[in-house]
């Protein structure tokens, strides 16, 4: 590797920080407009579609499987206790922070 591939490789994670400061920064904004939007205690819930006006700001993440206990006098395939696994999905309202979670059975993974 010579000196000027090193220098391009340089520029170019300097731009790619800059680009990740410059969405960071967007994040920010986006979710302190979101706080400011929903600022009269709303809370999660069923609502009416387009019911108020302003703006949100949703996350959604997928986490790897979590293993929990399972029934060792289950009738299944199985004798002995071995854990199940469990796929969590989660959605985050920015504004309120709220955090809501899906498990997904291992049978449906």
């Amino acid at each position: 590797m010579g000196f000027l591939d090193k220098i391009n490789y340089r520029r170019k994670q300097e731009q790619h920080l800059k680009t990740v400061g410059a969405e960071r920064d967007l994040y920010r904004t986006m979710v302190s407009d979101c706080q400011a939007s929903v600022a009269d205690g709303t809370v999660l819930g069923q609502n009416a579609a387009c019911s108020r006006p302003g703006t949100v700001h949703y996350s959604f993440d997928s986490a790897q499987q979590v293993h929990f206990p399972s029934d060792a006098l289950q009738p299944g395939p199985m004798y002995f206790l071995c854990p199940r696994k469990c796929g969590i999905f989660g959605i985050c309202c920015e504004g309120i922070p709220q955090q809501v979670n899906f498990l997904i059975d291992e049978s449906l993974l």
